[in-house]
């Protein structure tokens, strides 16, 4: 349940317009009163009805200079220029200014390069700096471009930014974020532009600012609105409840919003471990765990983790037994989960040494699994096998640095390196230069813990 691994799913989906028929399943929202108010008038009076301009969404890029890439100012102040001008990452200059050259700089990691991106192909929509007064018209690109952009800020953990630029959308169900809006664009189409997408995000984004209660109320209300738009649906009525649904469409799209409405389920108990509040996470897992058959395996996993941060041993060695009892027999058994529970148990009992062998015989059947290495490193630490626990980790980075140069795992080594050497600011630097040569500008470097 890892948000940035939602986030880089969504942000590098294609961004297209949207055919009259074909996605129609995918645009359903319930607009407000207000908002069904204005679209309504605009279907009688087409041309004619003016709006309120309180009412509309006027976005405005509150990021005043373009990102600068952080792994090479490293380069440049500990390496020097020359070492800094061998860096080879893709820039803004590297690619095509359209949404081909957007994807290109995501997938490759260049998440600064492509927020600079975003502020040129929104400028083109007149949704540039200081235009946060000045009327404008959304489109299903230019929606998906502001998605694109507020979703890469909370990947760089940019999040005052995020926040900020967020914000003049408001609840995402203003009248000029709907189809009916522009029926000169989009003739008889109906629904909203928003990625749902956009809508989890935007209710997620507050308890990155520690303010959990909010997203746990604004999840609360998406919430609210898939079960809504599940139940219209099921009595043969359209998401808003306003017309008849097609019934070929519609089983469709009842299983669209299932899934979404498990997608804010898992999205609350993301929240709500973050807050620290394990017993309302516990709850959202039992619900999951009800709802999402096909997880079972991995959510009684995620329940015995919890049961662990409660201090709640017993009660993590039963929804790690239920977590075997339900995972794939025969060939497609792994092995390695079973153990990776059994160090967690050890360590909860603070008995690092046997976790740290049992980590030792998964690292055997599983040589590449980031989270054993990661795990075993940290129990040989704690034990005070600094430098058996460096071996293990640097191993794996110097063979596959594409592969095991994690945040996480760098982050640790880095530690190890502290607490070893006198020559840990070299190692470091080695890091850095390793990082630079396999890495895109997106990388955190608050994990190679240099001082910026």
């Amino acid at each position: 349940m890892n948000i940035e691994d939602n986030i880089l799913s969504d942000i590098t989906s294609s961004i297209s317009h949207i055919s009259l028929e074909s996605d129609r399943i995918y645009d359903g929202w319930i607009p407000s009163e207000s908002t069904k108010e204005v679209l309504a008038s605009i279907i009688a009076s087409p041309g004619n009805y003016k709006v309120d301009k309180q009412l509309l969404v006027t976005p405005n890029i509150a990021i005043k200079e373009d990102f600068r890439d952080p792994i090479r100012n490293l380069l440049q102040n500990y390496l020097g220029e020359e070492a800094a001008s061998q860096r080879r990452t893709l820039l803004i200059s590297s690619v095509t200014q359209d949404d081909r050259g957007l994807r290109q700089l995501v997938a490759n990691g260049c998440y600064h390069a492509a927020v600079n991106l975003t502020t040129q192909l929104l400028t083109v929509y007149g949704q540039g700096e200081k235009r946060s007064d000045q009327p404008c018209k959304h489109t299903v690109h230019s929606v998906q471009l502001w998605f694109t952009r507020i979703a890469l800020l909370v990947k760089l953990r940019r999040f005052s930014f995020a926040e900020v630029e967020c914000e003049p959308f408001g609840d995402l169900n203003s009248p000029d974020l709907y189809f009916e809006f522009y029926p000169e664009i989009y003739g008889g189409k109906k629904g909203s532009m928003v990625p749902f997408a956009f809508r989890l995000l935007a209710a997620e984004l507050p308890q990155y600012l520690g303010k959990h209660t909010l997203a746990l109320d604004r999840l609360s209300k998406v919430l609210a609105t898939c079960n809504k738009i599940i139940e219209n649906l099921m009595n043969g009525l359209t998401e808003d409840g306003s017309e008849i649904y097609k019934k070929e469409k519609r089983e469709e799209c009842i299983k669209v919003w299932k899934l979404r409405r498990l997608k804010v389920l898992y999205s609350l108990t993301r929240c709500a471990v973050s807050l620290k509040d394990f017993r309302l996470s516990s709850t959202l897992l039992q619900a999951l765990l009800k709802e999402d058959k096909e997880s079972t395996s991995g959510l009684f996993s995620a329940l015995g983790r919890l049961c662990l941060n409660l201090g709640d041993i017993n009660s993590a060695q039963e929804a790690f037994k239920k977590h075997l009892e339900h995972s794939p027999t025969g060939g497609n058994y792994d092995p390695v989960q079973g153990l990776l529970h059994s160090a967690f148990i050890s360590c909860a009992k603070n008995d690092f040494g046997n976790a740290a062998q049992i980590l030792e015989q998964a690292h055997k059947i599983s040589p590449e699994n980031p989270l054993v290495i990661n795990n075993l490193g940290v129990c040989l630490m704690f034990v005070g096998k600094i430098r058996d626990a460096i071996r293990v980790v640097e191993k794996a980075i110097q063979a596959r640095p594409e592969k095991f140069l994690h945040e996480a795992l760098v982050l640790n080594l880095s530690t190890m390196y502290e607490l070893e050497s006198s020559a840990a600011q070299k190692k470091k630097l080695n890091l850095l230069s390793l990082v630079a040569g396999h890495k895109g500008d997106g990388f955190n470097i608050a994990a190679l813990k240099l001082q910026v």
